[in-house]
C-alpha cells in the first residue's frame, strides 16, 4: 500500500494496477463466471472510471492540498503538525474518516513529543540561566570585596569585559556612596552649628532647649556614621567635636536632661506650695481627721481636700529628694557628705520659711548642675571630664556657696 507523507491508503496508481491484475488473473483462471467479471469490470473502469479510484483520487487530492497549504514537506515538527490539522480538517469535510482519523493519532502524538520538547527547552533554559546567576553572583561577590584600587586596575586591564563592566559599576557606586556620605556630613555639621547657636539662646531649663539637645544627639549620631562611611579616622571625629571614648557626649546631655527634670519638679513644688501644709496645726488637724476616717466615720468634704492636697505635697516632696542630691552631687558620695547635702534640703519637719529657703537652695544647686555639664559640652570632653568642675565661689560652713546665701537672704 503507497502511502503519503506517512499515511497508509491506496492510491489511484494502487487502484489501476490492482484492477488489471484482478483482470489477467480472470483471464489465465479460464472459469468462464471470472472471465465475464472481470470483463465488465475492466469494462466500467474504462468508460467511467470506479468507486474505488474515486475514493483514492479524493484521499491523494485532499493530502497534497494540506501539504501545499502547510508549504510543503519543509521538515521539521512545526511543519508537520501544520500539515496534519489540514489534512485533518479537510479529511473530516470529505468524509474521509480513514485519513481524518490518522491525522488525528498522529496529531496527539507528535503534540506529545513537542510538549516534551518544550519542557525540555525551557528547563535547559532555566539550568543556563541558574548557571548563568550563580556565575555573575560569584562575580558581584568577588568585586564587591576587592578594596578600590584592585577594582580599578581590573576596569582598566582585566580581558573579561564582564567583569571589567562590575569593576567600573562597583567603582561608580562607590563614589556615589561616598559622596552621598560627604553631603549627610555637611549638612549634619550645618545643622548642628544651628542648633548650637539656638541653644545657647534658651534657658537651660526651657522644654524647648530639651528638645534641641536631642537633636544635637542625633545629629552627632549622624555625623559619626558618616565619618565611617566616608573612612575617617578618630582622630578626625575628636576633630569634628565627635567623641569616640567610653564617656559620649550623650551621657553629659543625659545629665542635662535629668537635671532639668529634676529642677522642673521642685518649680512644681514650690507652684503648688501652701504655707499651710507645714503648719502644726493644720498638720494635727489633717492627722486626727484622718484617724476619724479611719475609725468609720465620714469626714468634711473640704477636710479630706486637704488630707489629699498635704499627702500629694508631702510625696512630691519625698521623690524628689534622692534624685535631686544624685543631680547635684554628680557622682557617688559618702554617707557623711549625703547628710550634709540632705540637711539642706527642704522637708515636711520644716517650717514654712525654711522650707523655702531649702527649696530654694535645692533649686540653684540643680541650675548649678546643669550649667557645670553644659560648660562640658561646650569646652568637649576630655578623659578627665568626668572629674567635678571646680565651683565658682567657695563654700561656706553651712555648706552653701556665698552667692546661694545670699540668693536665700533676699528671698527670704
Amino acid at each position: 500500500m503507497a502511502g503519503f507523507r506517512g499515511f497508509g491508503f491506496k492510491s489511484p496508481e494502487d487502484v489501476i494496477t490492482e484492477v488489471q491484475a484482478g483482470f489477467q488473473n480472470a483471464l489465465q483462471s479460464g472459469n468462464p463466471n471470472a472471465m465475464r467479471a472481470a470483463i465488465a469490470q475492466q469494462t466500467a473502469f474504462a468508460l467511467g472510471g470506479s468507486p474505488a479510484l474515486s475514493q483514492a483520487r479524493r484521499r491523494q487530492s485532499v493530502l497534497q492540498d494540506a501539504s501545499k497549504e502547510a508549504g510543503g514537506a519543509a521538515g521539521g515538527l512545526d511543519n508537520e503538525i501544520e500539515f496534519l490539522e489540514k489534512a485533518f480538517q479537510k479529511a473530516r469535510d470529505e468524509g474521509l474518516t480513514d485519513i481524518a482519523s490518522q491525522a488525528a493519532g498522529r496529531l496527539t502524538q507528535l503534540r506529545q513529543e513537542q510538549a516534551e520538547q518544550a519542557r525540555l527547552q525551557a528547563k535547559a533554559q532555566r539550568e543556563q540561566e541558574e548557571a548563568d546567576r550563580k556565575a555573575q553572583t560569584s562575580q558581584i561577590q568577588l568585586v564587591e570585596s576587592l578594596s578600590t584600587e584592585e577594582l580599578q586596575e581590573i576596569a582598566a586591564s582585566d580581558p573579561d569585559e564582564d567583569l571589567r563592566r562590575l569593576a567600573e559599576g562597583q567603582i561608580e557606586e562607590r563614589e556615589k556612596e561616598e559622596q552621598k556620605a560627604s553631603d549627610a556630613l555637611s549638612r549634619a555639621q550645618d545643622e548642628r552649628t544651628k542648633l548650637r547657636m539656638q541653644l545657647a539662646e534658651l534657658p537651660q531649663g526651657s522644654a524647648e532647649a530639651q528638645r534641641i539637645r536631642k537633636e544635637l544627639e542625633e545629629r552627632n549620631k549622624q555625623i559619626k556614621n558618616s565619618l565611617i562611611k566616608v573612612g575617617r579616622t578618630e582622630a578626625d571625629a575628636a576633630v569634628e567635636g565627635i567623641d569616640l571614648s567610653t564617656r559620649t557626649e550623650g551621657d553629659v546631655q543625659a545629665k542635662i536632661v535629668a537635671a532639668q527634670e529634676s529642677l522642673a519638679a521642685f518649680n512644681n513644688i514650690m507652684e503648688n506650695f501652701d504655707d499651710r501644709f507645714l503648719r502644726i496645726p493644720t498638720q494635727f488637724q489633717t492627722a486626727a481627721y484622718s484617724t476619724i476616717e479611719r475609725a468609720g466615720f465620714n469626714i468634711p468634704e473640704d477636710q479630706r481636700q486637704q488630707i489629699t492636697e498635704i499627702v500629694t505635697f508631702k510625696q512630691d516632696v519625698m521623690d524628689q529628694l534622692n534624685r535631686a542630691l544624685a543631680e547635684i552631687s554628680g557622682a557617688a558620695i559618702g554617707e557623711a557628705e549625703e547628710r550634709r547635702l540632705m540637711a539642706g534640703m527642704p522637708n515636711m519637719k520644716m517650717g514654712p520659711t525654711e522650707f523655702k529657703a531649702a527649696a530654694l537652695t535645692t533649686q540653684r544647686r540643680l541650675q548649678s548642675a546643669i550649667s557645670r555639664n553644659v560648660a562640658t559640652l561646650e569646652r568637649g570632653i576630655t578623659d578627665d571630664a568626668s572629674a567635678p568642675a571646680q565651683p565658682s565661689a567657695q563654700p561656706t560652713t553651712s555648706g552653701l556657696t556665698e552667692e546661694e546665701l545670699a540668693l536665700t537672704a533676699e528671698f527670704l
